[in-house]
């Protein structure tokens, strides 16, 4: 945001615009986070699989199920990208950033 603020591009539109588009760009990669560690093996995920449950820490999967976090992130992502394209400036390199997260392994 206070890039968007600082910058001679970013009109109050914008602003705003960025301030929704990453509340869902962090949800998003947190829900996707702990599908992972449900789905992903160690050694791709670089960690022992199911930690995040065997610590007792709360997590999408175990709150709303795997299928509904899966949807859940799915949505977030394609929500973002969504907002994305209402910028007034050129959002490519954001866009690009979006996808990359949203194809991630680990």
């Amino acid at each position: 945001q206070l890039g968007a603020l600082l910058s001679s591009k970013c009109g109050v539109d914008d602003v705003k615009i960025l301030n929704e588009f990453s509340k869902d760009i962090g949800l998003a990669y947190q829900i996707q986070d702990d599908v992972l560690d449900v789905l992903t093996p160690q050694n791709v995920l670089g960690k022992k699989q199911n930690s995040d449950i065997d610590k007792n820490k709360p997590t999408y999967p175990l709150l709303l199920g795997l299928v509904e976090s899966q949807k859940s992130f799915q949505e977030l992502y394609n929500r973002a990208q969504e907002k994305l394209r209402d910028l007034s400036v050129n959002a490519d390199e954001l866009q690009a950033l979006v996808a990359q997260l949203h194809t991630r392994e680990f």
